[in-house]
């Protein structure tokens, strides 16, 4: 359904930088039809180049329904590519995730945003200075194996640099919507697609001359402005959001599955299934808080009951912050009964469970994580070729508190089997776990260069925390 009003909020921060202590928090959901508000100077957005308007269009997820989107619809190019900003506002530690989509499949095309652009002494973002993460439709072209890539780039005066050993390769369709995300805190970048962390990079003071050991020039912008930008395509955006300072994100998912694609490793296939995709469900029957992001405290939870062929399940979800401003994620699965697949249906677990207990915190002081299971087990089987059964291997019993990165069971190139799935960050303080992460390897492509089928990554019971901390110095 179409939502029926605009939410746009940028709390205690407009200005030319913020003060040490501001909360900071900007959302729009586009919801407001026609031109978007930002030809004069008290209007909430500042468009440098293109045509921004808000326009209906069939959501591409769920073709039964619509989507109210921001559009923009020239084809310029760079060095004169469209770009709007947040008029006027400067973030420093923060998190921006927006939902973008390239409107044709277009070749030398990009879709993405700029963030940390210096406000000027007019009041206005700087487009010769920036970083930029962009996911571009290349064609085959010499280093873009799949023809896509996400990418990281900083703009020094009139330069683009690209942080080249980074790029991460893709088969994603890039016409599909997307969630692009970055993290930053002081020169530390962390740039994610629908959730999974794809590259990740420090700044650090140079020379104006890029290096080997620092392809970025330059001293790493301070703070500034963020933006959406295209170049030589049509796009639409939806649902962008910043966090800065202190702020917080939670996430806690009953299963959740994706797709890793790789030549040597570092192809990525943006999105995999749902819940709803694995169990062959109704996708509004997920149990899936989704990523909240607050600047004050947030309280979100789901109970509910899933079933349906090779899939019945149970849980609890959770995201909020306590009175000490602690994030905490907990997922917590009564009764699960259900089997997960590997893409060529040749390898299959089962997973039974009566107790699955994730949780994860952040707090400005660190992260914690911890995962108990109880009275559940597992077992893999695999299909015989018609001369010979199948192979059972198990059942497995699953009883404990399991330490991070608990290997199972592997059995090389066919499956491994993960308790306690984690990875965490300082900063921000952030931390991403899983019950149980049932990782099915691909291969090798004969005669691909390389390339790999899928990767196959299912986690079960996922809860995410992250405390966006304002460090201790003086912000200048």
């Amino acid at each position: 359904m179409l939502a029926l009003a605009t939410v746009v909020a940028s709390c205690f921060s407009v200005g030319a930088g913020h003060a040490a202590g501001t909360v900071t928090k900007w959302v729009d959901h586009f919801d407001t039809l026609g031109p978007l508000p930002g030809d004069m100077p008290t209007e909430p957005y500042e468009i440098k180049r293109g045509s921004w308007d808000v326009v209906d269009i069939v959501d591409p997820i769920d073709p039964t329904q619509g989507r109210r989107v921001l559009r923009q619809g020239s084809i310029l190019k760079t060095p004169n590519e469209p770009i709007v900003y947040i008029r006027d506002t400067s973030f420093r530690n923060f998190a921006v995730q927006v939902t973008a989509a390239l409107i044709d499949d277009c070749l030398s095309c990009s879709v993405g945003f700029t963030f940390r652009a210096p406000i000027l002494s007019d009041h206005t973002a700087d487009p010769n200075n920036l970083y930029l993460f962009t996911a571009i439709n290349t064609g085959y072209i010499g280093g873009f194996p799949t023809g896509k890539a996400f990418m990281l780039w900083k703009r020094v005066g009139q330069g683009y640099f690209m942080l080249s050993n980074k790029i991460s390769h893709t088969n994603a369709d890039l016409t599909q919507p997307h969630d692009y995300k970055v993290i930053m805190s002081g020169g530390r970048i962390e740039a994610y697609v629908d959730g999974r962390l794809i590259i990740e990079h420090r700044d650090k003071p140079s020379g104006d001359t890029p290096t080997n050991s620092d392809p970025f020039p330059g001293l790493p912008f301070d703070e500034g402005a963020i933006g959406l930008r295209t170049s030589a395509g049509r796009a639409w955006f939806d649902d962008l959001i910043v966090i800065a300072d202190d702020a917080y994100e939670g996430r806690s998912a009953l299963v959740d599955s994706y797709l890793d694609l790789g030549v040597g490793g570092e192809v990525k296939k943006g999105a995999g299934g749902t819940v709803s995709r694995i169990a062959g469900l109704d996708r509004t029957r997920t149990i899936d808080t989704g990523y909240v992001y607050d600047d004050m405290r947030f309280d979100e939870g789901l109970v509910r009951t899933l079933g349906g062929e090779g899939f019945e399940a149970g849980a609890s979800l959770q995201t909020f912050v306590d009175a000490n401003q602690t994030v905490v994620s907990r997922a917590r699965i009564n009764r699960l009964s259900a089997v997960f697949a590997d893409p060529t249906n040749q390898v299959s677990v089962l997973v039974e469970g009566v107790k699955i207990d994730a949780t994860a915190t952040a707090s400005c002081e660190g992260t914690t994580s911890r995962v108990d299971l109880a009275r559940s087990e597992f077992m893999v089987t695999i299909a015989g070729d018609g001369s010979r059964p199948d192979t059972v291997i198990g059942p497995f019993s699953l009883s404990s508190s399991y330490p991070p990165n608990s290997l199972l069971y592997t059995l090389p190139g066919t499956v491994q089997v993960i308790a306690h799935r984690y990875r965490a960050t300082t900063e921000p303080q952030r931390v991403e776990t899983s019950a149980l992460a049932i990782i099915f390897p691909g291969s090798e492509i004969e005669g691909a260069n390389g390339a790999r089928a899928p990767d196959q990554v299912i986690s079960i019971g996922s809860v995410v925390a992250g405390r966006y901390c304002i460090p201790d110095l003086e912000l200048t």
